[in-house]
């Protein structure tokens, strides 16, 4: 049965951010290194952005919870996808339970709960919880990069980089995802140069990585944002986490004033919501998925 399984997954796609999938919600006993293994050599033999393999964990409030092991092309983890989220979304409303009413993401750790919906014509939503922007408190940072981290304001915090005798303010935030956001528009040689010298000189501070996003301001209820992403080692058409970051840091700057932000990435548009009363962000997108086996790739 493992051989014949091994040979299934899928394709899924979110805002260009592109995923194979493994399903073993029946088959939970195939979950080994070996399988990890196999999973991340067809994510390289794909060239996709991630590999993503699914668990059983229950259920909660009659909704199913579902655990996403997230690989990344380095062989290292992910703690959390927002775009990954909605392609498996995507494939739970094409394959399993298209009349159900959602089910509920479990992070890596097994902390938190991420209900995620359908919300019609393809788009789906997820609700990424809080954002932790207190770098002291993130698992993510070792003590001495917390510590260079500068208070500028209440839940605004910024990481001083020297590149080239210029001096990056990076604000730090996290939605199961490490993110810096940076509000300057890099070329995509100085995102690329920024992020490498984060995942690699400074591999001590962030000794799991982090992300690295470049942001620009359009107008009240919009910015643009490209993410250099840990693990992906360089730029993708979009994140989900990263898209949730920059508009929640943005907020709390008040470089934009509504509540409900656009957010313009290379791969598409992202919608996220900020609900103040339960501290809450909503990331909403497209998502698709499609069949394939390992005979047939394209």
């Amino acid at each position: 049965m493992e051989d014949a399984f091994r040979r299934s997954y899928w394709y899924g796609e979110g805002c260009q951010n592109t995923f194979i999938l493994f399903d073993l919600l029946q088959h939970p006993e195939l979950f080994s290194d070996t399988f990890v293994t196999y999973a991340h050599e067809c994510l390289l033999a794909e060239q996709r952005d991630d590999a993503l393999i699914l668990l059983p964990m229950g259920s909660t409030n009659h909704l199913q919870r579902i655990k996403m092991v997230i690989v990344e092309p380095d062989g290292s983890f992910a703690a959390f996808c927002g775009n990954g989220a909605r392609v498996i979304a995507a494939y739970w409303e094409c394959c399993l339970h298209g009349d159900s009413q959602g089910f509920t993401l479990v992070t890596a750790d097994e902390q938190k709960d991420h209900p995620v919906i359908a919300l019609g014509n393809g788009y789906y939503r997820i609700n990424l919880l809080s954002a932790l922007t207190i770098p002291q408190f993130s698992h993510f940072l070792v003590r001495k990069a917390a510590l260079s981290c500068i208070k500028e304001a209440q839940e605004i915090w910024r990481f001083p980089l020297e590149h080239d005798g210029r001096t990056y303010s990076l604000y730090f935030a996290q939605t199961g995802e490490p993110h810096f956001i940076c509000f300057a528009a890099l070329s995509h040689e100085e995102l690329t140069a920024l992020g490498q010298l984060l995942n690699t000189r400074y591999r001590s501070h962030f000794p799991h990585g982090i992300n690295l996003n470049a942001v620009t301001i359009v107008d009240e209820a919009t910015i643009a944002v490209r993410t250099y992403e840990r693990g992906v080692n360089h730029i993708t058409m979009s994140c989900g986490t990263g898209a949730a970051c920059s508009a929640r840091i943005s907020l709390l700057r008040g470089v934009i004033s509504s509540l409900v932000v656009t957010v313009k990435m290379d791969g598409g548009e992202l919608v996220v919501e900020y609900r103040p009363h339960e501290r809450h962000l909503l990331l909403s997108g497209p998502a698709h998925v499609w069949k394939s086996d390992e005979n047939s790739r394209k």
